[in-house]
């Protein structure tokens, strides 16, 4: 009965991912297992063969057990997986870098194409329309110091009228107290001249006291 594959090389096998290198390899194995069986049934007889000439020539020749052999199958094995793989690593990396220079390539024409697309853009783009391009951001600059002039202006305007008010105020307050002031005035004029009066009337009345008398 024909031993499986050892289990270490078994993982390295299947690292391979390709059902081709892998079918060959198990196929190897087989054909190693299948002489290494053959050689264990004759190993006795070549053995007692072995022991017979040394004897006979005075040799000291031997040859490997079935264990040893096996042993060696598989060393065989291991270096034929090693060997796939890094055949595998060489075509992986080879990949990598080709798909990497597709991307490069594919990233420079793209970047060279934008490049030739802005230059036939600006040099199809006329002057004329830079010019007025440049015309209109002069002009949207004094539109904007136009609308901070009459800003200001307007701010200006507000604070004359505020003040203007407030002086109206004050020389509305200032005229009622100069008009108190002159009613007072008038009205102790006034009475100054009623108390004139009053005098006057007590002096003729008192001499026409005296013209009574005297009749």
């Amino acid at each position: 009965m024909r031993a499986k594959m050892p289990k270490d090389l078994e993982a390295l096998l299947f690292q391979l991912e390709n059902a081709d290198d892998i079918k060959k390899v198990q196929d190897e194995w087989a054909e190693y297992q299948a002489a290494n069986e053959n050689y264990e049934k004759n190993y006795p007889v070549q053995f007692a063969n072995l022991v017979e000439a040394n004897l006979k020539f005075k040799e000291n020749k031997s040859i490997p057990t079935p264990a040893e052999q096996m042993q060696d199958f598989k060393e065989r094995i291991k270096t034929r997986i090693d060997d796939l793989l890094e055949e595998k690593q060489h075509h992986d990396t080879y990949e990598l870098e080709e798909a990497n220079d597709n991307i490069n390539q594919r990233e420079a024409e793209y970047l060279q194409q934008s490049k030739e697309l802005k230059l036939t853009f600006d040099t199809q783009t006329p002057v004329a329309s830079k010019q007025e391009t440049a015309k209109s951001k002069s002009g949207h600059d004094i539109d904007k110091s136009q609308e901070l002039g009459i800003s200001w202006l307007k701010q200006h305007q507000q604070q004359e009228e505020k003040q203007h008010k407030q002086e109206e105020k004050t020389e509305g307050k200032e005229q009622d107290i100069k008009g108190y002031d002159f009613k007072l005035i008038f009205a102790n004029m006034n009475q100054s001249d009623k108390l004139e009066n009053l005098d006057l009337s007590k002096d003729e009345l008192e001499k026409e006291d005296l013209d009574l008398e005297y009749e």
